[in-house]
């Protein structure tokens, strides 16, 4: 029977710890660290319990694997996409209102400044015809 000892080592040879983040991660499994596996594992459990468990191993690396975490990323980015779609239309609904209230705005602003145009060029008038018909003293 193969030393245990090695078994831990070669298992261990297969995580790495990345530089600086203090998180372990399993790198992608190449061909040679597979063949590798697989002929540790036919000496500790025989062909065929290294067979089954080596059909547990995907075929490509963990990478392509997609899991549960991934799949509700996907649906967050269909959301953001829904989120997007409707903000944009309250934005231009918004940019609708504001042009509105500007044109409003003008409207009234326009309107005010001629009512003080009639209400200040008669007391201008009046004020100049008092002036004019004072005696000066």
């Amino acid at each position: 029977m193969p030393d245990p000892k090695c078994h831990r080592t070669f298992l261990a040879s297969w995580s790495y710890r990345l530089s600086g983040t203090g998180k372990e991660t399993t790198m992608a499994v190449d061909e040679q660290a597979r063949f590798e596996l697989h002929q540790l594992l036919t000496e500790t459990l025989g062909t065929s319990g290294a067979a089954s468990l080596m059909e547990y191993l995907p075929p490509v690396g963990w990478a392509d694997v997609a899991r549960k975490s991934d799949l509700v990323h996907l649906v967050t980015k269909a959301e953001m996409a829904d989120l997007r779609t409707e903000v944009r239309t309250e934005i231009a609904g918004v940019r609708t209102e504001i042009a509105g209230l500007r044109a409003e705005l003008s409207d009234q602003l326009r309107a005010q400044t001629w009512r003080m145009t009639g209400v200040m060029f008669p007391a201008l008038v009046g004020l100049a015809a008092l002036v004019v018909t004072q005696p000066h003293v």
